[in-house]
């Protein structure tokens, strides 16, 4: 008997494991490829492929890159097939040069395990040219006058004259090249507007990319002759019409759409603004410009008192402010237009005892010279005492947490600012990572309504792939600093959970309920953030030993109790209170027991606490039971 249950167990185990296998091979299966043409004469985004470019010796060069499943099957140039692949053939990088109109480019592609690439230019037809030809051609290309591409959405303003006009409601920017370079190519974006092929090219003009429709108007020349272009476009797509055309949409249609902005130096947005710091005679500063040049600032706002208001002939250009809090300096950086020449000025305001007033030049810089770092409220931090640690294996990264009665509001790097605070955040932990190659810091901070959040940071020489004495250190994205580290590392963002806060939704899930008469409490952090200690309000409860880690918490109270109390907190609301009880708005308040989740390198273990005079206290879990019987029946 025992033989042939023991036959029917195999036979399920065999069966379970055919189906497992071919699940899996369901899921390893590869999706069905989506293939596609690439047009270089008709360039435009699309979800196949990602298009980008970049400026080298005076060369604009465009690059496309296909998505992943997507496969490209032929490279074309206005109805030109220039070259096709067939299905083991796999296309990894376009190049051309320009990046518009191009008449150069480069293909990179996979043929089984052989990396193929194949160089193109065209005279009449398009052509296939040696590697030699190719820089040849590219190099000649660079050494006449750099023959712009005058795109709207992406102004060189190295590269162009360029100031704002006003029409009524309409603002205008008049634009013209400067000396030695010569627009033959005017696009918005990947749309190409307007196109020489031969000597012809762009005087000046004029145009509105904050009106509806946009308007583009423009004079071009060709060997003593000029004539006038213009355009206009809906939902970007581009037109050229008549001057009568142009004349009438311009009074009777056109409006503006363009979106004044309000900087609110208490709270910035960062989408909008690049903010940065600064030291000026000694002293730290906050400094905010606006990203998108063609925007305009309306007002600037602290403190809830308005600083500057915009007028038809003043625009602004930077806002400063001194990290400390009270009092606090601010500088505002403004240009005032006379006709054709432009006078830079200040605005010199002070914050103190609750009070905004405006200050004359010589008594800001007499406040300035006041102004001391408020050291025994928070701490700086200089990375380089861990750039010079060595990294203890199996650990790759170098780590320091603050003491928490300190706030961490600055981190440098010897005498270059790497993050200042702008308000109540606080730096939590600083990792350090670095290798042969890269040199990468990663911030967890925590603002004043007890959010976590993570930068980034890399330094110059790293970054750019060069070696100079420049020791500052850029802001990079959360993809990018993945994409250099992750595949190496696990990162974790490292924090703590304070249940006597309330709970940081964005670190761990929070859940509140009830089973029986028994209330619960679980907090769980998610999978990229490791909790390295548990408090309650200063009362500690849990505190990682190495290796070791939070998996979960859960707090255990009586439902009874719980309802007890809150019906007296409701009704002593507006009542002045006397408690002096620092715990009275934990989130553990009329909770009894607390058990803690403890995953070590090879099992979970569990902690058990009972709370004791305001005293969190560790306990056996036969004790923890007991109690618990307690909580879900509390008449006996």
């Amino acid at each position: 008997m025992n033989k042939i249950r023991l036959q029917v167990i195999l036979l399920f185990c065999a069966n379970l494991l055919v189906n497992c296998n071919d699940t899996a091979k369901d899921e390893n299966r590869p999706k069905e490829e989506v293939t596609f043409s690439f047009d270089l004469h008709n360039l435009k985004l699309s979800e196949n492929y990602n298009l980008s470019h970049r400026k080298k010796e005076y060369l604009s060069i465009g690059a496309m890159v296909p998505v992943q499943n997507k496969r490209m099957t032929k490279l074309l140039c206005n109805g030109e097939i220039i070259l096709k692949f067939n299905p083991d053939e796999k296309v990894n990088l376009v190049t051309f040069i320009p990046r518009l109109m191009p008449t150069m480019c480069s293909v990179t592609y996979v043929k089984g395990s052989t990396v193929c690439v194949k160089r193109f230019c065209k005279s009449d037809n398009w052509v296939q040219v040696t590697n030699e030809d190719y820089k040849l051609q590219a190099l000649e290309m660079a050494k006449k006058n750099p023959e712009m591409i005058f795109d709207l959405s992406n102004i060189e303003f190295d590269k162009i004259h360029l100031d704002e006009e006003t029409k009524g409601d309409l603002t205008f920017y008049s634009f013209s090249p400067k000396k030695n370079v010569t627009i033959k190519t005017i696009a918005d974006g990947v749309n190409v507007i307007w196109h020489s092929n031969d000597e012809t090219h762009v005087i000046d003009g004029f145009f509105s990319i904050q009106t509806q429709p946009k308007l583009l108007s423009f004079m071009i020349k060709n060997k003593g002759f000029v004539d006038l272009k213009f355009f206009s476009a809906y939902e970007d797509t581009y037109s050229e019409i008549s001057i009568a055309e142009y004349t009438f949409t311009l009074k009777n249609f056109a409006y503006s759409t363009r979106q004044d902005l309000t900087l609110n130096l208490d709270s910035q947005e960062y989408s909008t603004f690049k903010i940065s710091s600064s030291i000026v005679d000694g002293v730290s500063f906050i400094d905010s410009f606006l990203k998108d040049p063609s925007k305009k600032v309306e007002r600037v706002v602290a403190k809830e008192h308005t600083l500057w208001y915009r007028d038809e002939n003043e625009t602004f250009i930077k806002a400063s402010y001194t990290i400390s809090p009270d009092p606090r300096l601010y500088k505002l950086v403004l240009c005032a237009t006379r006709g054709t020449a432009k006078i830079y000025h200040n605005l010199y305001f002070i914050y103190k005892s609750g009070i905004m007033f405006k200050l004359p030049e010589k008594d800001y810089k007499k406040e300035l010279k006041k102004v001391v770092y408020p050291r025994e409220s928070f701490e700086e931090f200089d990375i380089k005492t861990l750039a010079e640690k060595k990294a203890t294996q199996p650990y790759t990264s170098i780590a320091y947490f603050p003491p928490e009665d300190k706030g961490l509001k600055i981190v440098k790097y010897e005498n270059q600012q790497i993050w200042v605070s702008t308000g109540k955040d606080i730096v939590k932990s600083v990792f350090y990572f670095r290798n042969e190659e890269k040199h990468m810091v990663q911030l967890s901070c925590r603002d004043g309504e007890n959010v976590t959040r993570t930068h980034h940071f890399q330094d110059s020489n790293s970054y750019f792939n060069i070696k100079s004495d420049d020791k500052s250190w850029l802001w990079i994205s959360t993809p990018e600093f993945y994409k250099s580290i992750g595949l190496r590392q696990v990162i974790k963002t490292h924090t703590y959970l304070d249940i006597g806060l309330r709970a940081d939704t964005g670190a761990y899930e929070h859940k509140f309920g009830r089973v029986g008469n028994v209330m619960v409490q679980t907090f769980v952090p998610y999978s990229s953030f490791e909790v390295s200690s548990v408090m309650d309000c200063n009362r500690e409860m849990w505190k990682n030993e190495l290796r070791e880690r939070l998996a979960a918490l859960a707090l255990y109270g009586d439902h009874k109790e719980f309802e007890r109390k809150s019906k007296e907190e409701t009704k002593s609301q507006g009542e002045d209170s006397t408690d002096s009880n620092p715990f009275r708005n934990s989130l553990s308040k009329s909770f009894r027991l607390a058990e803690i989740f403890i995953k070590g390198p090879k099992k979970v273990e569990r902690q058990f606490l009972e709370l004791k005079n305001n005293d969190w206290v560790k306990i056996k879990e036969e004790e923890f039971v007991k109690i618990y019987k307690t909580l879900e029946t509390p008449d006996g």
